[in-house]
């Protein structure tokens, strides 16, 4: 099948979270089909490859609007924004990628316009070949999230604010794509309501690479991964430094937390300071950090969408604690695969429970494995290609 891989980024498995998965989709889909990556970046617009992955790639000069640096300016937003957030941001790249996927389609003949992530949408009123529109995260529900963990009042109206934004949204322009699908099954019972069609499954992908673990000893490290300017991480990091830490430190003087993630903003780098952790920014891999961990630790809170850091802990056999939230769509369950904690105290009980009792962590962590290799590439294509064959109407 010839496809167009549209996508708001140049694909870099470096920014970790959904860029990797979208990175490995397209590496894994690229074997059988002839893609070619349509996305933004910094450079002048033209042909070129994508490290890593041999296809062709044409880009455009367009970049996102900056992230509100301040809660002030985010507020701003929410007060005065006409559409959610996420797709304000992206709306430069949106719109450039979208005449530029014109332009191919004018130059050649296409089977398929693949689609990532949401607010790309609006690439599928621009495309004559039948579109897919493959949703990583739900506007909808991460403001509900916010909503539900906002600390005032006040910010609690203005996320209502949002949530009703991103309804609107996400109901107006999913459905202007020919077949849609969400990597969650939890995304898309909600967005299968708003756009009132039943939406397909695709699982995010694990490279082999990520099962690749060495057999050293595992130390007594507790370890964050994430990408360090992304809102739920920043949040989720300075609910570990502020309230989750300094329980653990209690208990276990000795342990040391490390957040490892790229392009730290300023507030990750204030909690890493209050609670005497190491940072470790922009690492080249991430997989060793993974590997040598005592536990690995998902306090997030915010966002929707399956969590690649989650997936990747289990790839590797490291023992995790986490929230709900961070284990939302993803077949494990508590107690068993992972300790699971909603508040700080049993956050923090999980935690050094997992230091106290290696063995039993590494139990966890060895049946949690088996979790991860139903989340194998090929697995994943698989899954894609009958999206997409579904999407132009063959039959599957």
């Amino acid at each position: 099948m010839r496809v167009i891989w549209a996508t708001r980024l140049c694909p870099d498995p470096a920014r970790g979270g959904g860029a990797a998965a979208e990175f490995e989709l397209i590496r894994g889909a690229s074997r059988t089909n002839d893609v070619t990556v349509v996305c933004s970046r910094t450079q002048p617009p033209g042909p070129a490859g994508v490290p890593g992955l041999e296809v062709e790639c044409v880009t455009v000069s367009a970049v996102p609007r900056p992230v509100p640096p301040s809660r002030l300016q985010l507020l701003s937003h929410l007060v005065f924004g006409t559409t959610p957030l996420p797709v304000w941001e992206a709306e430069p790249c949106a719109t450039a990628v979208a005449d530029a996927v014109a332009d191919v389609e004018r130059r050649v003949s296409v089977d398929l316009v693949q689609i990532w992530p949401g607010e790309m949408a609006v690439v599928a009123s621009a495309a004559r070949a039948p579109s897919a529109l493959l949703l990583p995260d739900c506007y909808t529900r991460q403001a509900r999230r916010e909503r539900s963990e906002a600390e005032t009042v006040r910010h609690k109206l203005l996320w209502r604010t949002e949530i009703g934004k991103a309804r609107r949204w996400e109901s107006l322009n999913y459905p202007r794509a020919t077949a849609l699908a969400c990597v969650s099954a939890v995304d898309a019972e909600e967005l299968g309501r708003l756009a009132g069609r039943a939406l397909d499954v695709v699982p995010l992908p694990i490279g082999d690479e990520w099962f690749a673990a060495p057999a050293d000893e595992r130390g007594t490290d507790v370890v964050f991964v994430g990408a360090l300017d992304y809102r739920p991480n920043v949040e989720a990091v300075r609910w570990l430094a502020d309230a989750i830490w300094p329980l653990v430190r209690v208990a276990r003087p000795a342990a040391r937390l490390h957040i490892v993630g790229r392009s730290p903003v300023t507030g990750v780098r204030d909690a890493v300071e209050r609670c005497g952790a190491e940072l470790h920014a922009d690492v080249p891999d991430t997989r060793p950090w993974y590997w040598r961990a005592g536990v690995v630790v998902s306090p997030i809170r915010l966002g929707s969408g399956i969590r690649n850091k989650v997936l990747h802990a289990f790839a590797c056999g490291a023992p995790l604690v986490a929230t709900a939230a961070s284990l939302e769509g993803i077949d494990c369950a508590g107690d068993v695969d992972v300790l699971v904690a909603d508040d700080a105290p049993g956050f923090a009980r999980a935690v050094v429970d997992s230091l106290a009792r290696p063995e039993a962590a590494r139990d966890r962590a060895r049946r949690a494995l088996g979790i991860a290799r139903r989340h194998r590439t090929e697995h994943s294509v698989a899954a894609l290609e009958r999206f997409w064959d579904r999407a132009v109407g063959r039959p599957g």
